[in-house]
């Protein structure tokens, strides 16, 4: 997550996304969401929902966005000075998603459980 988090006005660069001040204002939007959802996930969802069903069902969701992100990308690359097309805003959504489900999922899941782990193995 560290990786989207530093590359990300380059991966909005990359989906169509052009100015300096628009890659970071997407940059800024997907802070945003990252910390709504990791919020969202810990007040209301974090102990009715459960940590390993999370795990589970974000990791399916977390690579299904991704495989939609790099499959617009390899099968129609946007074009430099054109439009953001349908497909390409959907692959800009596609990233906002993957940064929901992560904190819905391995965000904040990930320490608990594996403190438990070990813990239990002592």
């Amino acid at each position: 997550m560290t990786v989207s988090n530093y590359y990300a006005p380059q991966i909005f660069k990359n989906l169509g996304l052009s100015g300096t001040s628009v890659g970071l204002f997407a940059t800024g939007i997907y802070g945003v969401i990252k910390m709504l959802m990791c919020g969202l996930f810990l007040i209301f969802a974090a102990d009715s929902l459960g940590r390993r069903k999370s795990l589970l069902w974000t990791s399916i969701a977390m690579g299904l966005s991704m495989m939609y992100v790099c499959l617009f990308v390899r099968i129609t690359p946007p074009q430099k000075d054109q439009p953001v097309t349908g497909p390409g805003y959907v692959a800009l959504v596609c990233v906002y998603l993957f940064a929901s489900f992560f904190q819905w999922g391995w965000g904040p899941v990930s320490f608990p459980k594996f403190q438990n782990l070990t813990w239990r193995r002592c």
